[in-house]
């Protein structure tokens, strides 16, 4: 095996630190938390169960592809709204993704031969999006009408964290903190 030295842009470097900052903030959203509640909590996961989940594709479907194997979870089948997804999804962790439509009982009986799933999961879960939904504009509404703040305090940079989080480890901190950051492009 040859390895190749190569000194590193500098500019390159900051900017690729940036997009990994970007994309570890883009995973610390809620919906981590949404999947892996999903699955412990509402759905009561156990290690080995099978588990079926409708929407594999999307984020919460995604998530929940990760977390199974780190929870000790069994076969995982996801399902599709268009067949041509089915191989993106496979690739994302699912042991099989079936495209829903007439058939897609036969199809997860054959995929778990006979026996079924332990726990089926519908992150799109109608009937809650529509009360996330309403809640959210409620809450939207209190917000633009100032019957609402939560306490925000503004750090100006990423220097001044570690003291922020300091104060939240000795539980002198109040509300949320959020740190400026200014984008870098090479």
């Amino acid at each position: 095996m040859n390895a190749e030295h190569r000194n590193p842009d500098p500019s390159r470097l900051i900017y690729d630190a940036v997009l990994t900052l970007i994309e570890i903030a883009g995973n610390l959203s809620l919906g981590l938390a949404t999947a892996l509640l999903l699955l412990t909590d509402a759905g009561r996961f156990r290690p080995g169960d099978s588990v079926l989940v409708h929407s594999a594709g999307g984020g919460i479907g995604s998530a929940i592809a990760q977390l199974v194997p780190l929870l000790g979870g069994g076969r995982l089948i996801g399902t599709v709204g268009r067949p041509e997804k089915a191989a993106d999804v496979e690739k994302g962790g699912y042991d099989i993704a079936i495209a829903r439509g007439d058939g897609l009982a036969e199809a997860i009986r054959a995929a778990t031969d006979g026996h079924g799933v332990d726990l089926v999961l519908d992150p799109l879960g109608t009937t809650a999006l529509a009360r996330v939904a309403a809640a959210t504009t409620r809450i939207l509404a209190f917000l633009a009408e100032g019957f609402l703040m939560l306490p925000l305090t503004e750090l100006p940079s990423l220097a001044e964290v570690p003291a922020a989080h300091d104060l939240l480890a000795e539980g002198r901190a109040t509300g949320k903190y959020v740190a400026r950051v200014s984008a870098v492009r090479p």
